[in-house]
């Protein structure tokens, strides 16, 4: 059914009306509490809407017995199984236990390995700057200054002219 007349409600507003009448806006229920087209639309579609729901509840197969299988019946275990079945869970128990002491184990050693390489690390680094300030060059600061030079290619004359011949 759908009305073309722009004063009354449209098919999806009617059909709202019918499903959530509280979502449509205030003017439109206005007019739908005191339109009687409207009113008869409304009817009218629920009339269909209730007549095809006792279509489907006629259409619909009737309920047979419900069928029930029945459950198998479970071997109970020996006294020799459930034996070797607690043995298995102890065991496995223990492997696991094991198995995180072990990883515990290994990631304190890891770790004081990882702290001694560091310490060895840190002593190469000050090695290697008392080498480095060396070879740039072996002069104390005072001989450095008289030269005027800041980096000083130390070699034989150099020496020569240095050091008091004897």
């Amino acid at each position: 059914m759908n009305l073309h007349n722009d004063s009354h409600l449209n098919d999806s507003q009617i059909l709202q009306s019918l499903v959530a009448k509280e979502d449509l806006p205030a003017a439109v229920q206005e007019h739908l509490a005191s339109c009687s087209r409207c009113i008869a639309a409304r009817k009218y579609l629920q009339g269909n809407l209730t007549r095809l729901g006792e279509l489907a509840v006629n259409s619909a197969p009737l309920l047979q017995k419900k069928i029930v299988i029945p459950r198998q019946q479970q071997a109970v275990p020996s006294q020799w199984l459930s034996g070797w079945r607690s043995i298995f869970a102890l065991t496995a128990t223990a492997g696991v236990v094991l198995l995180f002491i072990g990883l515990v184990s290994l990631k304190n050693t890891q770790e004081q390995a990882f702290t001694k390489l560091d310490e060895e690390t840190l002593k190469d680094e000050r090695l290697m700057a008392e080498i480095s300030k060396l070879g740039r060059s072996g002069l104390p600061q005072s001989w450095l200054d008289i030269s005027g030079e800041l980096d000083v290619n130390i070699d034989e004359e150099m020496l020569e002219i240095l050091t008091p011949s004897s």
